[in-house]
């Protein structure tokens, strides 16, 4: 009894932090038209280069909170894998920014409206700006990050 109470706790916790995606959803965030740039990170908890970047992602947030900048984190992992691999590793890295989890089961029928050209291998991060993107598709440091936005 006790352990369940604190399983429902834990989950509880990162339910303000943990969204569902669909592909609607996700169509409507990246059609978003207006001053603030926004940064999408496509990442799952079993892809070693995505969890390394995660502290430049949240390095370069908390860089730009004054500005008109927003960092979403999008995970790719399966739903099998939130409690096991995804909850704690927000929770390790005490991430406060967003953190979205894609609830869809075939990538193949929203990857194309991030980028025609991605073939959905991640880590990947897509920058919008007044419905100009630019899609990176290798790990993020915060200096090129940082580069990047300053650069839109």
């Amino acid at each position: 009894m006790v352990i369940f109470v604190c399983f429902v706790l834990y989950f509880k916790g990162f339910s303000q932090q943990l969204k569902m995606l669909d592909r609607h959803q996700l169509d409507s965030m990246l059609s978003k038209s207006n001053d603030t740039i926004y940064v999408y990170n496509f990442f799952a908890s079993w892809c070693a280069p995505c969890i390394k970047e995660i502290p430049a992602l949240i390095q370069f947030a908390e860089y730009n909170k004054s500005k008109k900048v927003k960092l979403c984190l999008i995970s790719l992992d399966f739903k099998k894998d939130i409690d096991r691999a995804l909850l704690p590793i927000i929770d390790s890295f005490k991430i406060n920014e967003y953190v979205y989890w894609m609830n869809e089961s075939n990538p193949n029928s929203w990857i194309n409206s991030v980028d025609k050209k991605w073939s959905g291998s991640i880590p990947a991060t897509l920058i919008v700006h007044h419905q100009k993107k630019k899609l990176i598709t290798e790990p993020m440091s915060f200096e090129r990050l940082n580069k990047i936005v300053s650069h839109e």
